[in-house]
């Protein structure tokens, strides 16, 4: 199972590098900052591209930019 999370701040990141040990993760954030230097994880460009390759996505943003 390969899991995305949109949105990896403090919530995203903790989640993400949790479960990178027991699933294939995919992470993107509008601040390219933030996902630049994962390891174990990939990163991907856009939001549209995160949904071509994950099964789950888990969206770890706040509700004003949901």
């Amino acid at each position: 199972m390969t899991f995305g999370i949109i949105g990896y701040g403090n919530m995203g990141s903790c989640i993400g590098e949790r479960l990178k040990s027991l699933y294939k993760i995919w992470a993107f954030d509008k601040d390219d900052s933030k996902v630049n230097c994962l390891s174990g994880i990939k990163r991907a460009g856009t939001s549209n591209d995160l949904l071509k390759h994950v099964d789950v996505i888990i969206a770890a943003v706040k509700p004003q930019d949901f």
